[in-house]
């Protein structure tokens, strides 16, 4: 399980642009949110060869095909660096049988394409069109998988949901499943809160990852108060125009402070500091300015250990716990 890995994979936040008006979007993406110029990710992912490359590259948004030009040029980039390549999409393209020829060749230049599919994308991508997209991509050699918002009262969406993929796609599709969360415009229709781990630390697996925002900026964490932006100074890396793969990850490796929120938490963090504890994401924010002494090698045994419980424990820890196995169907096939 390659998540907790520090440096592992970087995402790009493409665009903040989206054709669809889900109720539950954690951006509240619009055909008129902002998109910021191609240069400062094509310059990073440029930079990728030169030192350490990740293994994955993760393309999202907003919708990343609205700029599929892009997405084909980052992905020649990064292959010829290595590393795979991952597109989160919304498949507003899926009713289109042919969705053009842009938009065809980038899907053809992923490795692997996840796809948002519940109750809200449904509303305006119908089920029936994007499985029919999905085993396409599967004839065509790209991997697929889902990723699935489920809210309160949902429980039998996910059956139904796996049963027609089941039948219409392949039965070794994973899935990752997720609560509905109260940001964006999900803020609207959520119950309760985000939760709060101040009960016990634990090692924060996102921040493991840079991901750089559709302006540029770069991230330690992919929470979307973080990304939004503006990012405590503990959790910014840089920007994309002028720092390159090497600076962003061996910043990410080197800071004391990242260290410690990986290994054992933002909560376990603050009180070894004599700072305020309150909800696990909240503490992190405040932060800036601690200096832990974790030794990097208590880091790898905390990787290790979380490598060794496997995907299906982040997703029970980040996603709906009963689905938790979802997300390794077929993998004993994608590990061969």
């Amino acid at each position: 399980m390659r998540r907790a890995v520090p440096g592992a994979g970087l995402m790009l936040e493409l665009t903040r642009r989206c054709p669809l008006h889900c109720a539950h979007c954690s951006t509240s993406s619009t055909m008129r949110s902002p998109s910021g110029p191609p240069e400062p990710f094509l310059r990073l992912v440029g930079s990728l060869q030169e030192w350490h490359p990740p293994d994955v590259l993760v393309l999202s948004g907003g919708e990343p095909l609205l700029r599929p030009a892009l997405v084909t040029e980052l992905c020649a980039s990064a292959h010829e660096a290595g590393v795979r390549v991952s597109l989160i999409s919304g498949m507003f393209f899926a009713a289109a049988r042919r969705p053009g020829r842009a938009i065809t060749e980038a899907l053809r230049s992923v490795d692997l394409v996840t796809a948002s599919v519940d109750r809200f994308h449904e509303r305006e991508v119908p089920r029936r069109a994007l499985l029919r997209t999905l085993a396409g991509l599967r004839d065509e050699g790209v991997e697929v998988s889902l990723q699935v918002t489920v809210a309160d009262g949902d429980d039998g969406y996910v059956p139904a949901l796996v049963a027609d993929l089941d039948s219409h796609v392949s039965a070794d599709v994973p899935l990752m499943v997720c609560g509905l969360a109260p940001i964006g415009r999900g803020a609207e229709i959520a119950a309760g809160g985000l939760g709060d781990a101040t009960a016990r630390p634990a090692p924060c697996t996102l921040a493991a990852w840079p991901v750089v925002t559709w302006d540029g900026r770069i991230t330690a964490c992919c929470n979307q108060d973080v990304v939004d932006g503006p990012a405590p100074a503990h959790l910014s890396l840089g920007h994309a125009s002028t720092h390159s793969w090497r600076d962003v990850a061996g910043g990410l490796r080197r800071s004391p402070l990242l260290r410690s929120i990986r290994t054992v938490g933002p909560v376990a963090t603050a009180a070894g500091a004599g700072r305020a504890c309150g909800g696990y994401c909240e503490t992190c924010a405040g932060l800036t300015g601690v200096t832990p002494d974790v030794p990097e090698v208590m880091e790898e045994l905390v990787v290790a250990a979380q490598a060794e419980m496997g995907a299906a424990a982040y997703a029970a820890r980040f996603g709906i716990r009963e689905h938790a196995a979802l997300v390794e169907r077929g993998w004993a096939e994608v590990a061969a």
